[in-house]
């Protein structure tokens, strides 16, 4: 062979390399069953494509049935985080902050829990699901949507009990109790 014709396959099989980068950076659509979608892949830095693992529904068991969450809206998803935000706020300082008291409006935790569970709230009731049980599955999904998947967990288990109260701390014995300053006398008159 010459060094021309060297140098053309050289370049034909950089051409190619290049083109399998390129089908790898770019997957081509998959049809499945009359939709397309993208074939997961995963980066150069090895961040794989979300859906291939990520679970957007909550799966709630309520006598021997399954009823499956869907996932909120961004514009849902940001109130359940600023509710959880304010409720932690009146745990920790009993009262709520200005900015964050904008979000608690009537109208908006009236129909939260419809907004949250959306078609499984009415399968609930037709089901014949007691306010109790509904109640504790929309507050976990506020919570899930809000802390994730951990969060609703403890808080499903719980069965809505709310947490005892810290104990009262026993007093620190006399010798380890901080001791009073002696008051200065004030100097009398001669």
């Amino acid at each position: 062979m010459t060094e021309a014709t060297n140098g053309a396959r050289a370049d034909d099989v950089i051409e190619e390399i290049r083109n399998l980068a390129a089908a790898q950076a770019t997957p081509p659509p998959v049809v499945l069953e009359g939709t397309v979608e993208t074939a997961a892949f995963t980066t150069a830095d090895g961040f794989e494509d979300l859906d291939a693992f990520f679970d957007d529904h909550l799966e709630l068991p309520i006598r021997g049935k399954v009823y499956r969450i869907p996932p909120a809206d961004a514009e849902l998803g940001l109130l359940c985080s600023r509710l959880v935000m304010a409720g932690e706020q009146v745990a920790a300082k009993g009262a709520v902050e200005k900015d964050t008291a904008a979000v608690l409006n009537d109208e908006e935790e009236s129909d939260i829990y419809e907004r949250l569970l959306g078609p499984v709230r009415e399968e609930m009731i037709a089901d014949g699901l007691d306010w109790q049980r509904i109640s504790h599955v929309g507050s976990t999904a506020l919570i899930w949507t809000a802390l994730g998947k951990a969060a609703a967990l403890n808080f499903w288990r719980s069965g809505a009990r709310p947490k005892a109260p810290d104990a009262p701390q026993p007093a620190a014995p006399r010798d380890r109790q901080p001791k009073k300053k002696a008051a200065k006398k004030a100097p009398t008159a001669r």
